[in-house]
């Protein structure tokens, strides 16, 4: 196409006007397009596999003629055949090339449509191989799965043999586990049916060693009492013998007083009592508290009855709810003396008990009605208020092996004794101004000289009176500690 265009360029400027021979390089241009143009689309045409029909061949060769004519007008005007021979060489190898090529572009197509043919059939091939694979494959797979549902259902079925084998021995070994248990708690019974004969047995005996303490402490009180009288009665004779020689001497009846040199014998001082504080008597009641001694403590220490009118005291004598008005109130008429008489007739008497008293009493009474139901044909229907585990009545020795525990507990020395908790019922009401006319009284005493004489190291003077002062007492204890928490 250039060399076409340098050709046919300077023949059209020559026939072209002055004026426009700029356009001297469009027509040349235009033929040599229109060749690359039919050339083009006979290539397309080509490789579709379509023919166009004559007109294509007609443009063709004329584009073609038209190029062979451009290029050897000039040469032939000025009559040079050689001129004309080189220049008709490019046109004419333009024209063949675009023929042959239409012929190569159609083999070419042929042999492409061929080469395609060939690929579809293989790939025809291949696809009916992969699906012939395919299948193969989905019946494999069936066959798989068929022998897999096969091995499921075997191993399902082993399975639930090794399951009803194993609830079988599960079975069996429960079986035997429920028998040995059973072995066992039969074992474990008759061990608590052994160890509760042995502890009822020790039980008794010990209730038979507290008794046969309890006989040899009363005949050595008796003893002692007895050599007590003994030498006050020896002490009361020489006393009368003295003064009635003395009588005879005044009479001069008698020249000398010979009981004077006689010598009355000394009884053994005994041990100095003591009374506890507040403090001291909040702490035995509170290690009292899970025991069955403490409503036996908190009577005897906040109503000042003794021990041996304590442990004799049946529910009879405890009157906690009353129709008339009266105060909940205890009838003290027995001891543990000789005949259940008290220690003097002014003993007896009737005490108005302070509410702590009234309702520690009743839930001891619920405690030992339930207590009564459990023992059932084991319990002795005593009456008593305070008793041992199957109802039988509580001997010194008890009380005071008992109340040296909680003692111990309270953290206080061990030396202290149940008979002392009367002296800290004096000392306390003594302490809070009650009148000592008002504490004889309630402590049973014919006169107040004789609590002056027995109680001297734990009066206070006195300003006001009250037999529930211990509620006060205890009341402000509380509220103190509580204030304190």
């Amino acid at each position: 196409m250039l060399y076409s265009i340098l050709t046919v360029t300077p023949l059209m400027a020559a026939h072209t006007a002055e004026q426009w021979d700029w356009t001297a390089p469009i027509l040349p241009l235009v033929v040599d397009a229109a060749v690359v143009i039919v050339v083009k689309l006979d290539d397309v045409l080509a490789r579709l596999g379509g023919h166009g029909g004559r007109w294509p061949v007609v443009l063709r060769w004329m584009t073609g003629l038209m190029t062979l004519a451009l290029n050897t007008a000039d040469s032939a005007l000025k009559k040079d055949l050689v001129g004309v021979a080189v220049h008709s060489v490019a046109p004419l190898l333009l024209i063949v090339t675009a023929e042959t090529s239409l012929a190569y572009r159609r083999a070419i197509a042929a042999a492409v449509a061929a080469q395609e043919e060939q690929e579809r059939a293989e790939r025809e091939r291949r696809e009916q191989a992969a699906r012939e694979r395919a299948a193969q494959a989905r019946a494999e797979a069936r066959e798989e799965r068929e022998h897999a549902a096969q091995l499921a259902r075997e191993q399902r079925e082993h399975e639930a043999a090794l399951a009803r084998e194993q609830a079988e021995r599960e079975e069996r070994q429960r079986r035997e586990e429920r028998e040995a248990r059973e072995r066992a708690e039969a074992a474990a019974r008759a061990e608590r049916e052994r160890r509760e004969r042995e502890r009822e047995q020790r039980e008794q005996e010990r209730e038979r060693a507290e008794r046969e303490a309890t006989a040899r402490l009363a005949r050595e009180r008796a003893e002692r009492e007895a050599r007590e009288r003994r030498e006050h009665q020896e002490r009361d004779l020489l006393a009368i013998l003295r003064r009635s020689v003395e009588h005879a001497q005044r009479r001069d009846k008698a020249a000398r007083n010979v009981a004077l040199l006689v010598t009355a014998p000394e009884g053994r001082p005994g041990r100095p009592s003591k009374a506890l504080n507040l403090r001291q008597a909040e702490a035995v009641l509170a290690a009292a508290r899970p025991s069955r001694l403490y409503a036996y403590l908190v009577l005897s220490l906040l109503s000042g009855v003794r021990t041996e009118e304590a442990r004799p005291l049946t529910w009879d004598h405890v009157f906690l709810e009353t129709e008339d008005g009266t105060p909940s109130h205890v009838a003290v008429w027995r001891s543990v003396r000789k005949h259940g008489e008290t220690k003097t007739r002014k003993s007896r008497r009737t005490i108005a008990l302070p509410r702590q008293v009234v309702d520690v009493l009743e839930e001891h009474k619920r405690w030992q009605k339930q207590e009564r139901a459990s023992r059932g044909m084991e319990w002795s229907p005593t009456g008593r208020v305070f008793t041992t585990r199957t109802g039988e009545p509580l001997d010194a020795a008890n009380v005071r092996r008992d109340f040296k525990a909680i003692v111990k507990r309270a953290g206080l020395p061990p030396e202290w004794t149940p008979r002392e908790l009367r002296h800290s019922f004096v000392s306390l009401l003594s302490d809070h101004g009650i009148p000592l006319e008002r504490i004889a009284q309630l402590v049973g005493h014919t006169s107040q000289a004789t609590t002056e004489a027995v109680y001297r190291k734990q009066l206070r003077p006195v300003i006001t009176e009250g037999a529930e002062a211990m509620d006060v007492i205890f009341a402000q204890r509380r509220e103190a500690t509580v204030g304190e928490a």
